[in-house]
């Protein structure tokens, strides 16, 4: 079994997104009361002990998770998330965002699909971080919602290249002086960065830095372009679209459009 690479977390994913797919809006598993570490993962992600299941091989926990369920807490909660939240729109480069949202990669770019999506921590991780040089992001709090949005490619029209394809929910958001040392910087965001080591050096030696550190919650059924973001869901023109707050409006707006409802 590789370790470090999160694929336990991308399992769980994979469990939940399957079952949205299905309608399925409870899910059990059973497992082994030796599996600590398994057990104490599954209960990360609100899946709750509900019995004992005795067989000839010894006794296993039978494990519930009711999707859709708000536990009071981002992470339990997941893949759920509350409505009532602020939200905020945050723009990603193209060159980092299919490496860190493989399941937001657009059409466009299945083709390169096996060179971008590999199997690393980032990847598979259903935890996100984001680190930049604005301040504007020490607005956020936990628990709201976080619209991505690809920026178009260079030299190349953002009106209809540029486009929302996920949604997150801020689990954190913090600043150097949150880290005792570099390493403890580099430890904590790596396994959840594209950023290389030397890149997160980087960073810690600039001035000032801002970490988000998110769950990616839901990829698009339907991406949405700026033109759209601007003429059906509300989003202003003139607004400067890197890191700013959308009202409840439109964020169901864009929620429903999304999913191909109007």
């Amino acid at each position: 079994m590789l370790r470090g690479t999160r694929l336990g977390e991308n399992f769980i994913k994979k469990i939940f997104d399957a079952s949205k797919l299905l309608g399925i809006t409870e899910v059990y598993v059973t497992v082994f009361q030796k599996h600590e570490r398994l057990i104490s993962l599954l209960n990360r992600y609100g899946f709750e002990k509900q019995a004992v299941k005795v067989t000839p091989n010894g006794e296993e926990d039978v494990l519930i998770k009711k999707l859709g369920y708000n536990h009071g807490d981002v992470v339990k909660s997941y893949p759920a998330y509350d409505g009532q939240n602020q939200a905020y729109l945050l723009a990603i480069y193209p060159k980092w965002h299919s490496r860190l949202f493989p399941d937001s990669i657009l059409s466009t770019e299945k083709s390169a699909i096996n060179t971008i999506v590999r199997d690393v921590s980032y990847t598979n991780s259903i935890h996100k971080i984001y680190v930049c040089f604005n301040p504007s992001v020490l607005s956020m709090r936990r628990g709201d919602n976080v619209v991505i949005y690809r920026t178009a490619e260079d030299e190349r029209s953002a009106e209809y290249s540029s486009v929302a394809t996920s949604l997150c929910v801020v689990e954190e958001v913090t600043s150097k002086s949150n880290y005792s040392s570099k390493s403890d910087f580099i430890k904590k965001c790596e396994p959840y960065s594209v950023f290389t080591r030397q890149q997160l050096a980087n960073f810690y030696n600039s001035k000032a830095f801002y970490v988000i550190k998110m769950t990616y919650n839901k990829a698009f059924n339907q991406r949405i372009t700026r033109h759209d973001l601007i003429n059906d869901c509300g989003l202003q023109r003139d607004q400067r679209w890197f890191n700013f707050p959308i009202d409840r409006e439109q964020f169901q707006r864009i929620i429903s459009k999304s999913e191909g409802r109007t």
